[in-house]
């Protein structure tokens, strides 16, 4: 999305959410979604995780875990299946709750022999200053950037936390031969922004 136009994060939510829902009302759309990075295509960005109740340590020697920001039904529509806990509501993806998911991977690594549900995750943080994230769900895990090397710890969050200009759209058709859904996508995509 162009700088000049989406100036701050109201404006690019205001075009994700009503991309989503026009998205949602093309005949043959089974589900849609939006991210932030698509998996195997884009490089994941890293961030630095302190998971609450972990011995304090210097910034840049804490562990590093794949971020992404999603919207809509971009779990059901990657098939990426919810393990244990729960997704996103609608009202957390509209209103930037501080919630989280971590894949079966991130909990494995960051949780050994415990359950990261109820638990809290900051990412980036400066020690005294986190802005917790309370892990609601744990998902599966999803081949990443670096496919020949086995699941990265990965941690989702609603895109109207962390909205982004740079954008992926999924999408599920009922039917197959989603790729003739692409003329639609696109004139949907002109009417909200030519």
């Amino acid at each position: 999305l162009s700088e000049s136009r989406y100036q701050g994060p109201i404006a690019i939510n205001r075009f994700s959410t009503e991309l989503l829902s026009r998205l949602r009302a093309i005949p043959g759309v089974a589900s849609a979604g939006i991210v932030d990075r698509l998996p195997i295509a884009d490089r994941e960005p890293l961030a630095r995780l302190t998971v609450e109740g972990t011995a304090p340590v210097l910034p840049e020697t804490r562990p590093t875990i794949a971020r992404a920001a999603i919207a809509g039904d971009y779990l059901a529509t990657m098939r990426i299946p919810v393990r244990r806990g729960r997704t996103f509501s609608d009202a957390e993806m509209s209103d930037a709750a501080p919630v989280a998911l971590v894949n079966e991977e991130a909990a494995r690594k960051f949780w050994p022999g415990g359950d990261p549900l109820g638990g809290r995750l900051a990412l980036d943080a400066t020690a005294g200053q986190e802005m917790w994230l309370n892990v609601v769900g744990v998902v599966g895990n999803l081949r990443n950037s670096d496919i020949d090397q086995g699941p990265v710890a990965q941690v989702f969050v609603p895109m109207a936390r962390r909205p982004e200009r740079d954008l992926a759209v999924v999408i599920k058709s009922i039917t197959p031969g989603t790729l003739q859904l692409v003329p639609a996508i696109r004139a949907e995509v002109t009417r909200i922004d030519p």
